[in-house]
């Protein structure tokens, strides 16, 4: 059994601002990660894999990125820009994820908090 403890919304909004600059270094590389998604259109986000795994070295670490899409009953389907926890210096993990929503009439939007918790 295994269960983790969030202090924060686990979002790249609050990652961007933050006093630490390896956290605003993963958080504008997840966040490039997902305009460069944005630019592709309907078409290309509904081709995507259903996983995708990439790597990065930041700071002479390399870092894992992992991109999802998530087909949902209603025919939306959920794209998700997910940094694993990563481990600070101090022991601290840190794991953001932030997403676009393809509705099934090809709009691209916005997802809900509810939509991406499970991915965080």
């Amino acid at each position: 059994m295994t269960f983790r403890i969030a202090i924060g919304g686990c979002r790249c909004a609050d990652g961007i601002t933050s006093r630490n600059p390896l956290v605003r270094e993963l958080c504008s590389r997840l966040a490039g990660r997902l305009e460069r998604l944005r630019s592709l259109g309907p078409e290309m986000l509904a081709k995507l894999p259903t996983v995708l795994s990439d790597r990065e070295r930041i700071d002479n670490r390399v870092v894992r990125f992992n991109t999802y899409r998530d087909k949902h009953e209603s025919g939306d389907a959920l794209i998700v820009v997910r940094l694993p926890t990563y481990i600070g210096s101090a022991g601290v993990g840190y794991m953001y994820a932030e997403g676009i929503l393809l509705k099934a009439d090809s709009r691209v939007t916005e997802p809900d908090e509810q939509l991406l918790w499970f991915y965080r």
